[in-house]
């Protein structure tokens, strides 16, 4: 955990999440691929939401399943380059190991996640874009939980 989530309380976001991971176990025969698409749409409009100054806040956001990360690990820039990378792999390490516990119960999973240290901080006290991540659920729940029933397996 880095200094600066240690000083900020985050708000709103387990509620969304618990209330789309009812929706989504309420979907039989979710596929992993589904989860893939749901994750992506996620993943892209997060990076839409999030504000920009270097592009290293929207480069950190990573979609991991239990085989590994989906996307590439990126190349971030400037003076804290270095420190953003430490933390997003740390973000990916720790992600990995909740999506393969997830598959060890039975259970495809998928996570979206922000790796950039300072991601908190931006998510939850940005003066003109903040909760970028929860506003891209939020907002998008009906087109999620659509990516993941249209790639449903009925038996």
């Amino acid at each position: 955990m880095s200094e600066l989530s240690s000083m900020i309380t985050v708000t709103g976001i387990e509620e969304t999440l618990e209330k789309l991971s009812q929706e989504i176990k309420k979907i039989q025969g979710r596929t992993l691929k589904g989860l893939i698409h749901a994750a992506t749409y996620i993943d892209r409009q997060s990076m839409k939401n999030a504000p920009r100054l270097t592009g290293n806040l929207a480069a950190s956001h990573a979609i991991i399943l239990y085989t590994g990360p989906l996307k590439p690990t990126p190349r971030f820039k400037g003076e804290a380059a270095e420190k953003i990378g430490a933390s997003y792999s740390l973000m990916s390490a720790e992600s990995l190991s909740d999506v393969q516990t997830d598959k060890l119960e039975g259970q495809d999973s998928v996570i979206v996640g922000v790796g950039a240290y300072y991601a908190i901080f931006v998510h939850e006290k940005h003066a003109s874009r903040p909760k970028f991540l929860e506003r891209a659920i939020k907002e998008g729940q009906t087109i999620i939980l659509e990516y993941i029933r249209k790639e449903a397996r009925f038996a």
